[in-house]
């Protein structure tokens, strides 16, 4: 092999490397990208569950009142019932905000 020919060749490994290195850039920032949209789309999932959760919450609650107002009671006991069910609801979110609170110690 002459000067010439090792020169061409040289310039061919050295193209060949240039065009790897665009490539595993655009790759690069293909997954940058793919991660990114991964990220959102997982909290958009945990949002509309949250969402989902939230309805059947307001579903179980619209039945629970359907329920005892079909049970013939008058408003005052309804009313009992709903603050009872409330106080507790409060109790089980202090309790929460105080386990949070230890954790985070």
């Amino acid at each position: 092999m002459n000067s010439e020919e090792l020169l061409l060749q040289l310039t061919q490994l050295e193209k060949k490397v240039y065009q790897m290195v665009v490539k595993t850039n655009s790759l690069q920032k293909q997954l940058e990208t793919a991660l990114d949209e991964n990220i959102n789309l997982r909290e958009i999932v945990k949002n509309q569950k949250e969402t989902i959760d939230n309805f059947q919450n307001q579903e179980n609650f619209n039945k629970l009142v359907t329920s005892i107002v079909q049970g013939n009671e008058d408003k005052a006991g309804l009313k009992k019932k709903l603050d009872q069910y409330v106080d507790n609801i409060d109790k089980c979110i202090a309790f929460l905000e105080h386990k949070n609170n230890e954790i985070k110690d």
